[in-house]
């Protein structure tokens, strides 16, 4: 049942992607194996090799793009799991990315590296000891995962996560703090260490799509706007194409 004042949401089931050259963008997908395409109206629903996941709905879009910045309050990557983060950055030999980012938080370590393609497209690829729930549980041999959560960058991680659960019955994880300088390197932050909140929002399973807010409390910015014919990740999609678009206290934007 959805809450007092509005539906239940749960997790994503897709994620919305403007691209100024739709062609260029899902041929960098298919570099990470989202080559499974299929078409739905005017958007090209690209999932990982057998279709399994959610899809990215990549949709043409005519303003400019670019990688997130700074401290910027807006969606800042897409998600997915490697289990060897080398292994894969050679894959992907010529791509623009990141030097690799380690965060250790008690038995858990995560390695990282930030991609990005076309319009700034920003896609993390995250090797971790400990993985949420994602195809290479059952298919080990694949070198990337579907998409297993969106980054959102807001002002304020614990009053953003409190209006998802109230208005939408999102289920909320841990709350997570740390500051690690190879990790303000990887995010291209211009200042380290910085300190970064982070919290996870789904469905009572964990499932995929999930939802992971970041905040930098040190470093207050606004929330920079979203067009609706923007390149770049676009929303988050918790219903069909034709859902009402709708924006959270802290810029999220997303379809009901």
């Amino acid at each position: 049942m959805g809450s007092a004042l509005g539906p239940a949401l749960g997790s994503a089931v897709g994620v919305v992607v403007g691209a100024t050259d739709v062609a260029a963008t899902l041929e960098f997908l298919a570099r990470f194996d989202f080559g499974h395409l299929t078409m739905v109206d005017a958007e090209v629903h690209a999932r990982v090799s057998g279709g399994h996941g959610v899809p990215i709905i990549v949709v043409a879009a005519t303003g400019a793009g670019e990688a997130p910045r700074d401290y910027e309050q807006r969606a800042r990557a897409i998600d997915i799991y490697t289990g060897d983060l080398d292994a894969a950055l050679d894959a992907l030999d010529g791509e623009l990315r990141s030097p690799i980012g380690v965060i250790e938080l008690g038995p858990v370590k995560m390695r990282q590296a930030l991609v990005t393609g076309p319009d700034g497209l920003p896609i993390v690829l995250v090797e971790s000891t400990h993985r949420r729930a994602s195809i290479l549980d059952t298919e080990p041999h694949r070198l990337f995962s579907d998409p297993h959560s969106v980054v959102w960058c807001v002002a304020d991680r614990d009053a953003e996560a409190t209006w998802w659960v109230e208005r939408h019955d999102m289920t909320k994880g841990m709350d997570l703090a740390f500051e690690e300088p190879a990790v303000s390197e990887y995010l291209g932050l211009p200042d380290s260490p910085v300190r970064i909140e982070m919290t996870m929002l789904s469905d009572a399973n964990v499932s995929s799509l999930r939802l992971e807010l970041l905040a930098f409390p040190d470093h207050p910015s606004e929330p920079a706007p979203v067009g609706a014919d923007a390149a770049g990740i676009r929303a988050l999609r918790f219903g069909t194409a034709d859902a009402p678009t709708a924006c959270s206290p802290g810029g999220i934007v997303y379809q009901s």
